[in-house]
């Protein structure tokens, strides 16, 4: 069953890039600015939300990894371009693991245990961006936000995120589930479809770095870091 699935979902994303090009084109012949104004608000949101992602992580390299977390960040900004081209994080499995082994001095034994790992169930980025979009089209449609929701969308997208398959836009799903949840019409994520495709490189890149985040981590803790390597 999960392999039909897998496969279903496959088939419907291959009509994406499509389905994207003409939402936008529609979005902009039809949008008033201040709705285009919104979307680019959106977007910063998502970015901004990234970047407080990446500097969560650097704090945990730097306190429970006991390592220079800008030493990490000069070889990984460099490297999160590939999961941004490539918006798949199972996709990225054997570049990831190839980038902590020789970039990172992270052992084979950590990389092949931590990355595929993460790719599956460590889905930061999908997280923040899902919640993000949900509160954005639920306000849109006029429901207020209340604590219940919050933490509706917490839990639902915590649940979500972890079983989320790593490929390219599997967040829509996600947000079309987590508007039900809370009495959204899933017709208003048309409003995001357009610039979905950002979004979604935006959030496998963060997803990533927090596999490789976590790799480092857990190497120092065992032991099984090069730290010649990491520094280098």
């Amino acid at each position: 069953a999960n392999t039909m699935f897998l496969k279903m979902m496959e088939m419907i994303i291959a009509f994406m890039p499509l389905v994207a090009f003409a939402a936008m084109a529609l979005l902009v012949y039809a949008s008033e600015s201040k709705t285009l104004f919104l979307l680019l608000i959106y977007l910063l949101a998502i970015l901004v939300g990234g970047l407080v992602l990446v500097l969560l992580y650097m704090a945990i390299i730097l306190l429970m990894g006991h390592v220079s977390p800008l030493a990490y960040m000069r070889k990984v900004l460099v490297y999160l371009l590939t999961p941004f081209m490539i918006p798949s994080s199972s996709a990225c499995i054997p570049l990831t693991i190839d980038f902590c082994r020789k970039r990172l001095g992270v052992s084979d034994k950590i990389t092949s245990f931590a990355i595929p790992l993460g790719a599956t169930v460590n889905m930061n980025g999908i997280g923040m961006s899902v919640v993000l979009t949900a509160l954005m089209l639920t306000r849109i449609y006029g429901i207020e936000i209340d604590a219940a929701i919050y933490l509706k969308l917490g839990i639902m997208a915590l649940l979500l995120s972890v079983g989320a398959p790593g490929m390219p836009n599997v967040g829509l799903v996600i947000v079309a589930t987590l508007l039900t949840v809370v009495g959204t019409p899933v017709f208003v994520l048309g409003f995001v479809v357009g610039v979905w495709n950002i979004v979604d490189r935006l959030q496998t890149a963060f997803n990533v770095n927090g596999d490789i985040a976590t790799s480092v981590v857990v190497a120092k803790s065992e032991n099984e870091l090069d730290l010649a390597a990491y520094a280098s």
